[in-house]
């Protein structure tokens, strides 16, 4: 798909993503994490700063995205339309975007699995920053180990944590 120019990479990206995808042939895109993939490559490493940071922000996106497809022939029908995240795809209604993807699909159960996928994935990420933000909100109200006292924060960010989408708002009793 990436040799055949199905999935849109930036023109600067597209040899440097070809040598380290072809220098490390036993990387799977869906188990490993791109960390994995640049960590041990020359490739990698030889590029530029700033191409390090297109190159790995490319490939997450590929990631994300092939993750989300049910089948490898749904990835570049999403890169075309720009839609390559679990929060965007889940934005629109799932009959609209199964309609909407049906005939590029060329199958509405494909579209109708990517969106349940999509959504599913969303309502587990949220479901994360809740809890995350509960251990914040609990953690800052009882008593701060003093290893945890050292850490210096801007004071906005000790007196109020919220996430108003869920209603959630945790204010610091400690008064700093």
């Amino acid at each position: 798909m990436l040799v055949d120019d199905e999935i849109i990479v930036a023109a600067a990206t597209r040899p440097h993503l070809y040598a380290i995808l072809d220098g490390n042939p036993s990387f799977n895109i869906s188990i490993r994490p791109v960390a994995a993939l640049h960590a041990h490559s020359e490739a990698f490493k030889s590029l530029s700063e700033a191409e390090k940071q297109v190159f790995e922000t490319e490939l997450k996106t590929l990631q994300r995205v092939q993750a989300l497809a049910p089948v490898p022939d749904a990835i570049p029908t999403l890169f075309t339309h720009d839609v390559t995240s679990a929060l965007q795809i889940s934005a629109i209604p799932e009959d609209s975007f199964a309609r909407g993807f049906q005939a590029e699909f060329r199958d509405v159960s494909i579209a109708a699995s990517v969106h349940r996928h999509a959504t599913a994935t969303r309502a587990r990420n949220e479901q994360f920053l809740v809890l995350a933000l509960h251990t914040v909100c609990v953690s800052s109200t009882a008593a701060t180990p003093r290893s945890m006292s050292k850490i210096a924060l801007p004071r906005s960010a000790t007196q109020s944590l919220t996430w108003p989408r869920h209603g959630l708002t945790c204010k610091s009793s400690s008064g700093r």
